[in-house]
């Protein structure tokens, strides 16, 4: 092989590995097209009755980043107090998924639609005055597994896999309870996305 050979083909080496590079770049954040929704920027209270969007269709595949500093129960006392919920109003998909805290026992509960529970739960440790940062996730593994998982400030609480991950249509998310009637609990939700992986 010539000089002018090797300069050839290390010209396309480097073509090629520019041109693969700028490709990747425009791969959209969920992979799959659909644009996230950044739902919450900025400090802004918990509220029941907040719809904050509505989905017409929420795939099986779907990421839930949020981050929230709760102050206080709300009074009348009540035992549990909502800061989120994505909720079709069935009874399987009412909280897909769904964070509250239990005011007895100060335990932070996150739950979903689960192999066929439509309140899976995961309790976790928790305290007024703290910042939470909380992901939760649901992503297809391959060969018809979908891997439900929760992290909370970087920690893993939960893992599973989800023997009956569906699609739920007109779900709403809502910065609190979905009815006003209902309690949510006192503090701001400082940052919510939701990844729809359709």
């Amino acid at each position: 092989m010539n000089f002018s050979s090797i300069l050839v083909l290390a010209l396309l080496t480097i073509v090629s590995y520019v041109g693969a590079s700028k490709c990747k770049r425009k791969v959209p954040d969920n992979h799959h097209g659909a644009p996230s929704h950044t739902v919450i920027k900025e400090e802004q209270p918990v509220t029941s009755g907040d719809l904050k969007l509505s989905l017409p269709v929420l795939s099986a595949e779907w990421n839930v980043k949020i981050k929230f500093l709760i102050t206080g129960f709300p009074v009348p006392h009540s035992k549990y107090c909502a800061i989120f919920r994505m909720s079709n109003g069935d009874v399987y998909g009412t909280r897909t998924p769904a964070i509250s805290v239990n005011t007895e026992t100060s335990k932070l509960i996150v739950a979903s639609a689960v192999s066929g529970n439509a309140n899976r739960y995961k309790l976790t440790s928790f305290q007024t005055n703290t910042w939470y940062d909380v992901e939760v996730d649901q992503s297809y593994k391959g060969n018809g597994i979908y891997q439900y998982s929760i992290i909370v400030n970087g920690d893993q609480i939960a893992s599973e896999v989800n023997t009956q991950a569906i699609q739920f249509y007109n779900v709403g998310v809502y910065a609190g309870h979905p009815f006003p009637s209902q309690l949510s609990c006192t503090g701001v939700i400082s940052y919510l996305k939701v990844t729809n992986f359709l």
